[in-house]
């Protein structure tokens, strides 16, 4: 009798040890937002699952093993299973010191082993004490996918220098040469005739001492041309002389110039591309507990009605819900934008944003109906006639909106007095003339002069009337063009108004180089008043403007400080 006892209390702890419990619930930060992708495993295992969207999960384990919740940068939180039950995990998060690291301009480590490019560096002892007066001889056999050869065995003659292979049959096939921060001409091209005989030509880069070098650096692709424009299609040689110019020591006083320029360069890239990073991680938005409750609710739709009407003067509130949904409920998110036609208000600078957003989204249609409304609170102000009309030209009511911009100019000219407002009027005539017909176009002589096509044209508009905003666009050269500095070397330029007002400012480049274009927003040189809450921006990006293949992008950005040059967007052109 004991012995049979003794074995059902065995088989009974058994059954109570091996049973599984299902354990489910949610993973949040201290925030209450909740974390895609937190791990769940259960210790000692190879089981485990993450979570989804909005922080849930379930997972199944037995009595007494250890579940284990962690994020990447976050502490972890251990629990036993004891039950099936549904848990509520905050994630704590961890502060630690990371080992510093400079981030190069295409965003990798600085290890040559690691660049995305091709380099070569030589020091100036592997030249030095060479029996060559030519520099460039005396780099023979030391670049790989260099052809060096003489232009011929006359004493003086120049020297033909290939990087990898030739780029041209007639053109010039030499590297760029740039000693201590100064390019210099070495081109042996060579026109000759069976009379005349061929000119032996000689090259600058003989008056360079072999013995006064340094180190000398070869870049090789696509870099060379970034760095260094259509000069630089054959590749860079960087050569550094022992005497080198020592200016500007405050960029890098232990580079010799020519670095230290390119050092200076390539921080500036740096920079920018870290803004780009900051853009694209997003802020917080305040209205994160509206989020939370409306997800959390049976009802959704109707409980964004609620916080709508606890928040809806402030635009942020309904962009920042729209984006939340966009991609975890699409429907809610469609209805929520659809929704913004309805809103019950007649505030300016709230009705702009909601239209803004339509028409990043794609709805014209939608946005047509909320520019109606602002049109009718302002008939007169060529601003709100401008967004109309280009709100229906999109909706393909040309003629409308061709009329529309016609009216807007007719009401602008008759109060231009300054610069900026002519600049206002040009601005409205190069976007009639994108709309016209070319028959109507060559009948129109005042509008055939603002006819004009381009590569790239960038137009910033936004929603509050008493803010000063300056557009400032950093093209591959690392140069701004701002309305401070309305023409670049590039053949960029900016027109827009000196003064509060809701633009548009505009950037025009007929001809686009390969590199990135930067665009950023900035604090007008007119700005009356501090800038206080948030303020909208809707970029609109036209590639190959006024052309057959024209294309457009328009995006909404939410500016919070604009006292450093907020970064908005990037163009990578290739």
């Amino acid at each position: 009798m004991k012995t049979l006892i003794t074995s059902l209390l065995c088989l009974l702890v058994f059954q109570l040890s091996g049973q599984t419990f299902t354990v489910s619930g949610t993973v949040t930060d201290s925030n209450n937002m909740p974390l895609l992708g937190a791990n769940i495993s259960i210790s000692g295992t190879k089981t485990g699952v993450q979570t989804d969207y909005d922080g849930n999960f379930s997972i199944a384990g037995k009595k007494g093993q250890e579940l284990v919740f962690s994020f990447v940068g976050m502490k972890p939180f251990k629990m036993e299973i004891t039950k099936t039950e549904s848990v509520e995990v905050v994630l704590e998060e961890k502060a630690e010191a990371l080992d510093p690291i400079v981030i190069g301009v295409y965003g990798i480590p600085k290890d040559y082993k690691r660049r995305p490019y091709a380099v070569t560096e030589i020091s100036g002892t592997e030249i030095e004490n060479k029996p060559q007066a030519d520099v460039s001889r005396a780099l023979v056999g030391k670049i790989p996918g260099a052809q060096i050869t003489a232009t011929s065995g006359v004493s003086g003659s120049g020297t033909n220098f290939t990087i990898r292979s030739m780029s041209s049959i007639t053109g010039s096939n030499q590297p760029l040469f740039v000693i201590d921060g100064m390019p210099i001409n070495t081109s042996t091209n060579a026109q000759g005739g069976f009379e005349g005989g061929v000119t032996v030509v000689s090259s600058r880069i003989m008056d360079i001492d072999p013995n006064n070098i340094k180190k000398v650096k070869v870049l090789k692709g696509l870099s060379a041309a970034v760095l260094y424009g259509e000069q630089g299609r054959n590749g860079v040689v960087l050569i550094t002389t022992k005497t080198g110019d020592f200016s500007d020591q405050e960029l890098a006083p232990e580079l010799p110039y020519g670095e230290r320029i390119l050092e200076e360069q390539e921080r500036l890239r740096t920079k920018l591309a870290n803004e780009r990073t900051a853009v694209e991680q997003g802020y917080k938005s305040p209205f994160q507990s509206s989020v939370i409750t409306i997800i959390n609710s049976v009802k959704k739709y109707e409980t964004y009605l609620k916080e709508q009407e606890r928040y809806g003067s402030n635009p942020a509130f309904y962009i920042d819900v729209y984006n939340r949904f966009k991609k975890a409920d699409s429907q809610l998110a469609s209805k929520i934008l659809e929704g913004f036609v309805n809103v019950n208000a007649n505030k300016r600078q709230l009705l702009k944003v909601l239209a803004f957003k339509l028409e990043e989204e794609g709805r014209f249609d939608l946005a047509v109906s909320l520019y109606k409304k602002i049109h009718k609170n302002h008939p007169n102000d060529p601003s709100a006639i401008r967004d109309l009309a280009l709100a229906m030209q999109a909706t393909d009511q040309s003629d409308v909106a061709d009329e529309l911009l016609k009216s807007a100019i007719a009401i602008g000219d008759s109060r231009v007095k300054n610069s900026s407002q002519q600049s206002f009027s040009s601005v409205l005539r190069t976007e009639l003339a994108n709309m016209l017909s070319s028959e109507e176009i060559q009948n129109k002589k005042e509008i055939r002069k603002q006819y004009t096509t381009a590569d790239l044209r960038i137009v910033m508009d936004w929603n509050r009337p008493e803010i000063d905003l300056n557009m400032i666009v950093v093209d591959p050269n690392l140069e701004e063009i701002s309305l401070e500095n309305p023409k670049s070397s590039s053949g960029g330029i900016m027109l827009g108004n000196h003064g509060a007002s809701m633009g548009p400012e505009t950037f025009l480049l007929e001809h686009i180089q390969s590199g990135s274009y930067y665009i950023k927003v900035g604090e007008g040189p007119e700005n009356a008043h501090e800038l206080r809450g948030d303020v909208f921006v809707k970029l609109t990006i036209f590639r190959n403007f006024g052309k057959p293949d024209q294309t457009r992008e328009i995006q909404v950005i939410k500016v919070t400080n604009i006292e450093d040059n907020h970064l908005m967007e990037r163009i990578a052109v290739l």
